[in-house]
């Protein structure tokens, strides 16, 4: 432990001689540069002495200074009202609120604005997240393991289907074209529905156009019946029930109503 003796014995009898002064003093200045360069806190300050503190009874606010870190707190009788705790592994913050002034960096990835905004290289977020304008290169969400949603500077993906521009109009189809919409067809004989297209009329298995046709190129089944099949079945009947014709021995007049809803296969 560093101690400081001072034997006042040396100065009797040298009231007036400068020079044993001088020497004296200087002695005494080595003395207290070796002292306060081997100071050691724990031989030479108590723990109450690293313990700084105010307190009014009801709150306490201190300051503990120790080897493996320095503590700030101000507490109440219940609980801490707000601490910071610097040691060798972090800083820790602990407050009801914390309020930042300035431009606030973390590593240089992370940086909060003097205007509150928000700069970061990535992120993933829980939760709610609510904006007005969302601005970027490409913006995706997944589902599962498949894209569920993508959009960027030129096409627009929900699933299966994309928005593009390859028409010179936005269309919502297939990335084959097979399959899609659009609500502005307006080339002459335009699709605004389709499905099935393979590059023709001819081909398309189905398609609604903007000159208000419809095509169909294969069988309609109506009620797992094709529609054909059921179209002459419904002829065939009425035919019957008039007797004009079949085996049936109906002798109707054929006055009897034609069936108004649809016949069962």
């Amino acid at each position: 432990m560093a101690q400081f003796h001072m034997d006042t014995g040396e100065l009797n009898g040298v009231r007036g001689d400068t020079t044993k002064i001088e020497s004296y003093l200087y002695k005494l200045n080595r003395q207290l540069e070796y002292m306060f360069n081997n100071l050691t806190p724990e031989d030479n300050y108590s723990e109450q002495a690293r313990l700084t503190y105010v307190s009014d009874g009801e709150r306490q606010a201190s300051i503990e200074v120790a080897l493996d870190g320095i503590k700030l707190s101000y507490v109440s009788k219940d609980n801490i009202i707000s601490s910071i705790n610097l040691s060798e592994e972090m800083v820790a913050i602990e407050a009801s609120k914390i309020k930042l002034e300035g431009l606030v960096t973390v590593n240089g990835y992370f940086k909060i604005g003097l205007d509150g905004s928000i700069e970061a290289t990535n992120g993933a977020f829980s939760g709610d997240i609510t904006a007005s304008t969302i601005t970027g290169s490409t913006f995706q969400l997944n589902r599962g393991a498949n894209v569920g949603f993508v959009a960027d500077g030129t096409t627009f993906q929900l699933g299966d289907f994309v928005v593009n521009d390859w028409y010179g109009r936005q269309v919502l189809e297939s990335t084959d074209e097979v399959t899609g919409m659009s609500g502005e067809p307006y080339m002459p004989g335009g699709y605004y529905l389709w499905a099935g297209w393979y590059g023709s009329d001819d081909t398309v298995t189905f398609c609604a156009k903007n000159d208000g046709s419809v095509r169909v190129n294969g069988p309609f089944y109506y009620y797992g019946q094709e529609l054909r099949d059921l179209i002459t079945d419904i002829c065939e009947s009425l035919i019957d029930d008039s007797g004009d014709g079949g085996d049936g021995g109906n002798t109707g007049s054929g006055d009897e109503p034609i069936p108004d809803g649809p016949v069962e296969p």
